[in-house]
This record gives C-alpha cells, structure tokens and sequence, in this order.
C-alpha cells in the first residue's frame, strides 16, 4: 500500500504506521512537496514496482467497501480490460439539504444529460475513467511511461487524460458496478456555488483534452472554434431549458440547479476557447505549475 502525503504531516505519517502495525500492512508512505494532484499521483506511481499486475487507486475522502478490491479484480478477470473504473456514491453528512441527496450532483457515474450520452453498464465498454476508484494494469502504463500531466495540477482532468491516452493507445476500459467506494461530501460543497464551480472547472478542462486528442498536426484554433460553437449551443439550450423548467415548476430546487451547472460547464468552455485559464485547485497568491513536456 502506497500513500502519498501532499502536504507532509508527522501526523498522517503516524496514522499510516499505526494502520501496517494494526492490520500487518506493507505500508510505503511517501512526501511529494510539489502541491497538486498530478505531483502526488505521479509519485505513487513511480514507487510502483516492476513486479506488480495491477495497481489500484482511490482518493483521500473516499472509503472503501469490505469487497472493493476483489470486485475490481473480477471485473478484470471476466473482461480482460487493462482499466476497471468502479462506482462512487456520495456520502452526505448531516444537514445536507435535501435537493442536494436526490440530484444526482454526486457520485460516479453521473446521469447522463442532453451533453453527456454516454451510459454506464456493469462490465460494458466505457470510453474514459477516473483516478478515484480505477483498477489499471501495470504493465501498460509502465511500457508507455504514462503518468499524469503536471500541467494540470491545479486545474484537475489529468485522470481523464491520462485515461483517455491509455484507451487511445488500444487499451479497454470497463465499469465495474459492484466495485464501490463512497466519497465523504462535506457541508461546504453542498450548495449552488460550489456545484457551479465545480462546473465550470469541467468545461474549462474540455479544451485541454480535445487539443491532446486532436494531436499536434491540428489548427489550434480550429479545435477552439468547433469547440466554442459547441459550447454556445449547449449554453443556449441550458438558458432555455432553464427558463421553460422555471415557468413549469420554479420550486424544483435540484431541476433547476441542473440547468444552471450545464449553464456553469459551457462558459467554462467558452472562457478556455478566449484564453482563460481556471485553477480550481490554486490557493491565493500561489504560483502555477512550472511548464513541462505533455505525457507520452
């Protein structure tokens, strides 16, 4: 068992040794000073073994089921895929209001919406997955010296890229259903400002992914253009499936809210077609990732 620690705490260093005396666990814990997920993740990975089949990955607000592991595992067996991506279901605390509980704003998979088609069966075919609960085998990660790309530290949608590199390169990714974990959603990120950065992050990152997966022959501002069209179009719809819905039912709290995040990830995409840039995860008065090589 890995964990990195991205912040150096004697007392996270303690709770991991404590656990390996516990439950007689090999447990290496290691410091990345760099702060940003793509700096923490990309040093597990680099203590990863030769001799390892698979590796295994979950966050740091996230709990597993007793049976996670086992269930990623025979998902990979009955399917030969090289990427298990498992379920995360929210775990709401206490006074968490009651449109956010039956949204759906949470949790992975996330329902599928007029921009987002794609249906998740258990075992079939998925087309990207995510850090957060993901089974991979090693060796094709290590034949291509894949890791997660710096860049993207702050912003977040590394996973997605890195990913969406390893099914572009011919390897299948599939959705284990019964492979559970369940992320902690705190007070502070249920409400409408938090899902509506949230959001706009996510359509932010959209032309960081489209340009990689365009390649380098590509007209950059073809992509952006293509893509900003796309994003007007999505943002119109959201503007009047909002006002339709509003008119219909304006006390539908969670209705609405859905609207208003596809509102959110259409001007994130049309901020980052213009040419600005959204940190998501930059603390004030923090410097950006030092520019480096994009992934292999």
């Amino acid at each position: 068992m890995i964990v990195t620690d991205n912040e150096g705490d004697d007392r996270t260093r303690g709770i991991c040794e404590a656990a390996a005396d516990r439950y007689g666990l090999d447990v290496r814990y290691l410091v990345e000073p760099r702060r940003g997920i793509s700096f923490a993740r990309n040093r597990g990975l680099d203590a990863v073994g030769p001799d390892a089949d698979f590796i295994a990955m979950i966050d740091d607000d996230e709990r597993p089921e007793p049976e996670w592991l086992e269930e990623l595992l025979l998902a990979q067996a009955a399917t030969g895929a090289d990427v298990v991506q498992g379920r995360v279901l929210p775990a709401f605390a206490p006074g968490t209001p009651a449109w956010i509980r039956e949204g759906g704003f949470f949790g992975y998979a996330l329902p599928p919406t007029p921009f987002r088609h794609e249906r998740w069966s258990d075992l079939g075919e998925i087309s990207s997955a995510a850090s957060g609960n993901v089974l991979m085998r090693n060796a094709a990660v290590a034949d291509r010296g894949l890791r997660f790309d710096p860049r993207l530290a702050l912003t977040g949608g590394e996973d997605a890229l890195f990913f969406r590199s390893l099914r572009a390169a011919g390897h299948r990714i599939v959705y284990a259903e019964r492979a559970v974990v369940w992320e902690d959603v705190p007070l502070s990120r249920t409400n409408l400002g938090y899902l509506w950065r949230r959001s706009y992050r996510d359509g932010a990152k959209r032309l960081a992914a489209k340009l990689w997966a365009k390649g380098p022959e590509a007209s950059a501002w073809r992509v952006r253009g293509r893509l900003a069209v796309r994003a007007v179009v999505q943002a119109a719809w959201a503007g009047t499936w909002l006002l339709a819905k509003g008119l219909q039912r304006p006390k539908a709290r969670a209705l609405l809210a859905h609207g208003l995040v596809e509102l959110a990830n259409a001007l994130g995409t049309l901020a980052a077609c213009a040419g600005f840039a959204y940190e998501h995860y930059r603390r004030a008065g923090e410097a950006p990732p030092q520019p480096v090589a994009a992934p292999r």
